[in-house]
């Protein structure tokens, strides 16, 4: 208890002087932009209506949003989140309240694990500072909860139990109960971290098996890895349930096998110095790499600092020498070694977690994460590597020789991966929108309903020119009493409703707003090519001056009259059918609920990816009806080959040529559908062709499908 004490004693001091230039303001978002905004929304939301993901009322008017498309396996950290808030009901308060909370939890447990792996007192107080203030924890502050990893060292003792067998697991019962303690926190910290830990108890359950060659020992470890999955169930079973009831999102949460490529792990990145270094000559060198590199991208926060990474390079040492046949100095030693390598190849650029994401699920894509792991083993080995030192140099002198030697660890290694006083905050916008968002709330009724401008998908979508990722999200932030109309989730019935409203031209989207029961409307003008000038000319107009502006002259809120008290009918609200489906656009109309076997957007338009396309429209289609299609090329024996139309049971077919085309293709049908088909008898790729390396199988690119309405019909197939 009392080096606990002292852990967090040095984490308190060391974080006092960090800030001492640089005031931390409790007061203020340490982070304001693109995903911190969606961080902070799980706080607020957390906060508001008590777990997440959840219903609330407050995003998504006039339905609602139901969040549970985006679970989250973080029930530990939402549990300190409510706690917190017994102290403040402010979620940036809060926020900074768990970032800083991080420290002296990561420490904490750091100590307590490196303690169990036989580490002398003094380096394990050195070990638990240096492992709170990695440079992950600094460089990563927009994450709020990847950032908040004491559940790590847990996933280390939990395999370390596994590479010691059945006997270390059930030593006495209150033992047992300390163990399914850490299971089910490694379970509730993260996905990540959750996926992370169970590979490693899984791989030194096989070492112990491959020693022992008895299934029971295995058979533990496999136990331990079962009891962290059951854990992430649990804290996703509302998103099973709601998944049950309502089916799941194709297009929330979309993951591709490339992405663990691209944010994979990179040696170069543990071990150059991190690139906020107080050090300018360190930094440099660190820009000079990323200038260089390519794929850079969140991957710049692995640095482990100097002690981690001598550390990594002690593990590849002793990994080295146990190949050539010379025992590791200890067990423990041993265990790091086979940790840290399997963390090094789950997590590096085309390493297992590349072909995990190929073979079994893409669905962890930025392995660069599993840094914060190879933090805790290299940092562990380095101790473990001391502590052999001082102890083979003899015992004069020795808990003398620990204690220097740990505190110059401890505060060469501070010094060497924090940055320069305390990271800076937000650049003054938060008080911007609080102060807009406030004088907003003054002067709308309770609960008014906000029409946001302009529309950006949720969550993960793109930056509407300016406007950044998210970037809606500062309404509802900085409000307590408004209802905001982003935060619908994309794929379900309630963004569709939203999407196909604000489709439509401004003056229709003002009526059918009012109409709805909308009071507000929001612009924010950075996300307008032209600074919103000819939509806010319009808006003053129609509705007169702005009812507030923000002091950075970037939104402004105008008062609509509501006419209506609920959501007209989507049908009342959508695009009409005959409203060209441009895939040379980068967001498809409203029109369309999902697509399949469409590439990503081109300037020029999309490709037909597979054998089949399917386009499936928010309404159903009309009785009868010309389909237009315009391409603007065929690809391969795509070229002149006859494809097919289809609609409910009724078949078209067409030939498409190496230019572009327009085919109108008329449909008679009784079939209540809102499907169109298109068969592609023999997609090729680009590479099968000797064009380039692309694998895709592609077929025709399409610019555009337009439904006519047959003339003087306007009878519509109904479910």
């Amino acid at each position: 208890m009392r080096d606990l004490l002292l852990v967090f004693g040095a984490t308190a001091g060391a974080l006092a002087w960090l800030v001492r230039p640089n005031p931390f303001d409790i007061t203020r978002p340490a982070a304001y932009s693109q995903d911190a905004l969606a961080h902070g929304l799980l706080v607020k939301t957390t906060m508001e209506v008590g777990w997440y993901p959840v219903f609330t009322p407050w995003l998504g008017a006039p339905f609602g949003s139901s969040l549970f498309d985006y679970p989250f396996s973080d029930g530990l950290n939402l549990l300190l989140i409510h706690v917190l808030a017994l102290f403040s009901s402010d979620w940036v308060v809060v926020a900074n309240l768990f970032y800083l909370a991080g420290f002296f939890l990561s420490g904490a447990s750091a100590y307590a694990v490196l303690r169990h792996l036989r580490v002398e007192g003094p380096l394990a107080i050195a070990g638990a500072l240096l492992f709170a203030f990695l440079p992950y924890h600094f460089l990563r502050r927009e994450h709020l909860l990847l950032v908040s990893y004491p559940v790590v060292p847990f996933g280390i003792y939990l395999a370390s139990l596994a590479w010691n067998g059945a006997a270390s697991m059930w030593r006495s019962p209150r033992h047992a109960v300390l163990l399914a303690l850490a299971v089910v926190a490694v379970g509730s910290g993260g996905v990540y971290y959750a996926f992370f830990s169970a590979v490693l108890v899984g791989v030194a359950a096989c070492a112990r098996l491959a020693v022992t060659r008895t299934l029971r020992e295995a058979a533990m470890g496999a136990l331990l890895a079962a009891g962290i999955a059951t854990a992430v169930l649990l804290n996703i079973a509302p998103s099973l349930v709601y998944w049950a009831a309502n089916g799941t999102n194709s297009q929330v949460a979309v993951r591709t096998s490339t992405d663990s490529e691209i944010y994979g792990l990179r040696l170069t990145q543990l071990l150059l110095p991190q690139r906020a270094h107080r050090v300018e000559a360190l930094r440099d060198v660190t820009a000079r790499y990323e200038r260089g590199a390519p794929l850079v991208n969140e991957n710049v926060t692995s640095a482990l600092g100097s002690a981690g990474a001598a550390g990594l390079v002690i593990v590849g040492v002793v990994g080295f020498r146990r190949l050539c046949g010379i025992p590791a100095a200890s067990h423990a030693m041993s265990f790091l070694v086979v940790m840290a390598t399997t963390a090094f190849l789950l997590g590096t650029s085309g390493g297992a977690g590349a072909l995990f994401a190929f073979f079994v699920s893409p669905m962890i894509r930025a392995y660069n994460r599993i840094s914060v792991v190879l933090g805790f083993v290299a940092l562990a080995a380095l101790l473990v590597g001391l502590g052999n030192l001082v102890t083979r140099s003899g015992r004069h002198l020795r808990p003398v020789r620990l204690a220097a030697i740990g505190a110059v660890l401890a505060i060469a290694g501070v010094l060497d991966q924090t940055p320069v006083g305390a990271p800076p905050q937000e650049d003054g916008s938060f008080e911007s929108d609080r102060d807009f968002v406030r004088a907003a709330e003054v002067r709308l009724p309770l609960g008014t309903m906000v029409w946001q401008l302009p529309y950006q998908p949720f969550p993960e979508s793109y930056w509407v020119h300016h406007m950044a990722l998210y970037g809606p999200l500062r309404g509802y932030l900085n409000s307590t009493a408004l209802r905001w109309s982003y935060g619908a989730m994309k794929g379900r019935d309630a963004d569709r409703w939203i999407h196909a409203l604000a489709d439509r031209p401004l003056e229709v989207q003002l009526g059918l707003a009012a109409r709805s029961g909308f009071g507000a409307i929001y612009v924010d003008r950075r996300g307008f090519v032209d600074g919103a000038h000819a939509a806010e000319r319009l808006l003053r107009d129609r509705l007169g001056p702005p009812l507030v502006e923000s002091k950075d002259g970037e939104l402004a809120m105008y008062r609509l009259e509501p006419t209506g008290t609920s959501p007209l009918p989507l049908g009342d609200v959508q695009f009409p059918i005959d409203s060209p489906i441009r895939f040379d656009e980068a967001e498809l109309t409203g029109l369309v609920k999902q697509v399949a076997g469409i590439s990503g957007f081109e300037p020029w338009g999309r490709w037909t990816v597979g054998p089949a396309i399917k386009v499936e429209l928010s309404r159903n289609l009309p009785l009868h009806f010309v389909l237009r299609i315009e391409t603007a090329t065929a690809l391969g024996p795509s070229v002149g080959t006859p494809l097919t139309a289809r609609v409910g049971n009724v078949e078209r077919h067409f030939i498409v040529g190496s230019g572009s085309s327009v085919v109108e293709l008329p449909f008679d049908h009784t079939t209540a559908t809102s499907a169109i088909e298109i068969d592609i008898p023999d997609p090729r790729s680009p590479r099968e062709l000797g064009m380039n390396t692309d694998e895709r199988k592609l077929g025709i690119g399409l610019r555009s499908i337009t439904v006519l309405p047959a003339a003087g019909l306007q009878t519509v197939a109904r479910p």
